[in-house]
């Protein structure tokens, strides 16, 4: 199995998610059956996470897809968007970039609360675990 890494460094653009205006945004990574949480960071249409997360890959064609969600304290949580990383942009090799959010259920770019198109800032890389020894 593969060792992957990532890094969930920050959204930009997000839509208004509640009443006052904001949202309170954190990310879902999923990939090979696991998943993993970012922080919750409340009031806010630009998260910095500045988390990093480790996956064990067993099959080179997982693709990483990130759900962005909108925590609610008295109502269910919303899905904002949806970010699909294909294996083939990280697997071997390092990557870090910039990448769109799209609505949910859909492939258009979601757009933010500014016009402009939302996006989450990723920082991967893989390798194969090191030999015991």
């Amino acid at each position: 199995p593969w060792e992957w890494k990532g890094g969930v460094v920050r959204a930009s653009h997000m839509p208004k998610m509640d009443l006052v205006g904001t949202a309170d945004p954190y990310a879902v990574l999923e990939m090979g059956g696991r998943s993993e949480k970012t922080k919750t960071v409340k009031g806010t249409l630009d998260p910095v996470w500045e988390e990093e997360f480790r996956f064990q890959v067993g099959d080179e064609s997982e693709d990483l897809v990130i759900t962005l969600m909108d925590w609610d304290r008295m109502s269910k949580d919303e899905v904002i968007g949806t970010v699909r990383v294909p294996s083939r942009d990280y697997m071997r090799r390092s990557y870090a970039g910039t990448f769109p959010v799209v609505k949910p259920n859909s492939s258009k770019v979601l757009v933010g609360h500014d016009g402009a198109p939302s996006t989450i800032t990723l920082s991967l890389s893989s390798s194969l675990p090191k030999a015991p020894g």
